[in-house]
């Protein structure tokens, strides 16, 4: 109401489902937003989904965390503090899984230090080809892929809060945090 919407509708499905969840309609915008592919187990029925609840000619947004920034985390560290580690490669860029860490952790990226519950993981970190492949072979002409070297949450502990989000510091090596693309359904 508050922004003269009164007629939407929300829906709340498994992402999968979403082409019965809105009695399969389409639509102009479909948007996927930041921190969802990871949660992903199947990429390619994910843009096929998302190519069946967009209209021919429609448009498809996604704004994603970049897989390359998730090569310095490290399962045991998590968010490395010594400034000698802090851009250490610790993850192999290729050859993701999906998989059960087993690990049963706490908090999140939204607050560390959090107390939380059912916390084990099932995730995947899928490489920048595999995502464009994926929304290209569902239907969609790319318009543009864009890499960001900042992040809208504070990633590791040495990343300086800016008018963009955070980013590495003035003198440290620069890295891809973020990626958005558009494309357009054939």
């Amino acid at each position: 109401a508050r922004i003269g919407a009164a007629d939407a509708r929300f829906v709340c499905a498994d992402v999968y489902d979403s082409v019965a969840a809105v009695d399969g309609e389409r639509f102009d915008v479909v948007y996927t937003g930041l921190g969802a592919l990871n949660w992903l187990r199947d990429l390619d029925r994910w843009a096929a989904t998302m190519a069946a609840v967009c209209r021919p000619g429609g448009t498809f947004y996604l704004a994603e965390f970049h897989p390359v920034s998730a090569l310095f985390y490290d399962d045991d560290l998590r968010y490395p503090t010594d400034p000698a580690m802090q851009l250490t490669v610790r993850q192999s860029y290729f050859g993701h899984e999906w998989h059960d860490d087993g690990v049963a952790t706490t908090g999140s990226y939204g607050a560390m230090g959090a107390a939380t519950v059912n916390n084990r993981t099932h995730e995947s970190e899928w490489t920048l080809g595999q995502v464009v492949s994926a929304v290209i072979a569902a239907g969609f002409e790319l318009e543009f892929l864009h890499e960001h070297d900042f992040t809208l949450f504070e990633a590791y502990p040495f990343l300086v809060r800016t008018d963009r989000g955070y980013e590495v510091p003035p003198g440290m090596a620069r890295i891809p945090m973020m990626y958005s693309l558009r494309a357009t359904r054939r």
